[in-house]
């Protein structure tokens, strides 16, 4: 963002010295500074659109189900290992870490929770789109196929 500020404030000035240099007989300003301008604009919309910054959104309790019931996840962030969410309602990690260990899941509202034997850990689910999932508590994840 601070990029398009800088060329968007600093464009008339480029325009004004460029056209000052130009002799009588040229047919006019040539209009390049404004055509890398727009170039300069749409390099960082699509970097905006890389990063996914806005594509981040919450899941709903039906997306999570949809999502996660029977699978099993490659995860990392303040640990890495996999967690498996069986359909009946148990799930199972192995993490390099803490080791393995079993547990349950299950939804509440819109937040995935896990219990490995020290009560209920619920997180807000977010997706960006692309098959990674992101919680709360600063994991990330990917569906194992």
């Amino acid at each position: 963002m601070n990029r398009i500020l800088k060329w968007g404030l600093a464009a008339p000035a480029v325009v004004f010295l460029l056209s000052g240099c130009m002799s009588s007989e040229s047919a006019g300003p040539t209009p390049a500074p404004e055509l890398v301008v727009e170039g300069e604009e749409a390099a960082t919309d699509a970097v905006d659109t890389a990063t996914n910054e806005t594509a981040m959104r919450a899941m709903t309790g039906d997306e999570l189900l949809a999502t996660h019931t029977g699978v099993c996840t490659s995860y990392s962030g303040p640990s890495a290992g996999s967690e498996c969410f069986n359909a009946d309602g148990t799930a199972s990690f192995d993490d390099a870490t803490y080791g393995q260990g079993t547990g349950s899941w299950r939804l509440e509202a819109n937040q995935l929770c896990t219990n490995y034997g020290e009560g209920d850990s619920c997180a807000t689910v977010q997706t960006d789109g692309s098959g990674r999932y992101f919680s709360d508590s600063g994991y990330n994840w990917t569906i194992k196929g």
